[in-house]
């Protein structure tokens, strides 16, 4: 299992998901990359407190 820290660069709405949903870009650095996902997060902070935040991802998940 492979983990990186990055920083959230931007967070945006995700209008068609059924409950509150913001769509999140990670930026991990140079060997790694950007990653963009989608979380439900939203409910708890908003977009504004989660820019530019530290954030801990897991890469890849061991198979079961």
């Amino acid at each position: 299992m492979d983990t990186c820290v990055g920083v959230l660069l931007a967070t945006e709405p995700c209008p068609w998901a059924r409950k509150a949903t913001g769509k999140l870009s990670n930026d991990s650095g140079a060997e790694i990359g950007m990653h963009r996902f989608s979380m439900q997060i939203i409910i708890h902070y908003s977009r504004e407190v989660l820019a530019e935040r530290p954030v801990v991802a897991v890469l890849s998940f061991p198979l079961r």
